[in-house]
C-alpha cells in the first residue's frame, strides 16, 4: 500500500529540485544565447526569470483561454515558482502580477482576464503539421469557424462520453463550421 501523505514531502523536494535545474538551465542558455525577447507561458516561468536577469522583455503567450488574473472566488493560479528560483537569483518571488506583456490568441468574446499588462490579441492559424492547407480555408465562410485542435490528453468528458464528440457537438450546436486539427 502506498502512503501518499508520507511520500508527499520527498516527492515535492524531488520535483522542486528538477524545477531548480530547469530554471538554472534556462538561465545558462539565455546568458549564452542573449535573446532580445523571451516568450513563455504560465507553465514555464523560467523564461520570465531569464528575461528579468538579462533585462529584456518577457512576453506571456498562453495557448488560449488562460489568463493571468483569476476572478473566480476561491480559485488561485498558484505559486508560479515553487522552487524558489527567483529569490535564488536575487529577485522577488514571481507570480502572475509580474506579467507586463501578453500576446493572447483567445477570441475577444471569451478572453480570460489578465493583469494590467500591455495586451495584444492574435489569431490562431488553422494549421497543424506538415501538408497543405485546404483551399477553402482562404475563402470567407458564411458561418463562424471554430478550429478544434485535439491531442490525446482527454479521451472522455465527465459524463463518460468521448470528449472529442462532446466538443464537436458543442461547436455544431452553435451553428459554427468545425475545423478539426489532430
Amino acid at each position: 500500500e502506498f502512503d501518499v501523505v508520507a511520500e508527499l514531502p520527498a516527492f515535492q523536494e524531488r520535483s522542486h529540485e528538477m524545477l531548480r535545474r530547469s530554471f538554472d538551465g534556462m538561465v545558462a542558455f539565455a546568458r549564452a544565447w542573449r535573446p532580445d525577447l523571451v516568450l513563455h507561458d504560465l507553465t514555464a516561468p523560467e523564461g520570465a526569470l531569464a528575461a528579468e536577469l538579462l533585462h529584456v522583455p518577457s512576453v506571456y503567450h498562453p495557448p488560449g483561454l488562460f489568463g493571468t488574473a483569476e476572478t473566480e472566488p476561491g480559485v488561485d493560479l498558484g505559486d508560479g515558482d515553487p522552487s524558489g528560483s527567483f529569490p535564488r537569483y536575487g529577485l522577488p518571488r514571481w507570480n502572475t502580477g509580474h506579467v507586463r506583456y501578453v500576446v493572447d490568441p483567445s477570441p475577444a468574446t471569451i478572453r480570460p482576464p489578465h493583469t494590467d499588462a500591455l495586451f495584444m490579441g492574435v489569431r490562431y492559424i488553422p494549421y497543424n503539421g506538415a501538408g497543405g492547407i485546404p483551399e477553402d480555408l482562404s475563402r470567407p465562410s458564411d458561418r463562424p469557424r471554430v478550429c478544434v485542435l485535439w491531442g490525446r490528453s482527454a479521451a472522455f468528458d465527465d459524463t463518460g462520453l468521448p470528449a472529442l464528440r462532446s466538443a464537436l457537438e458543442a461547436v455544431l450546436d452553435q451553428g459554427a463550421e468545425v475545423l478539426l486539427a489532430t
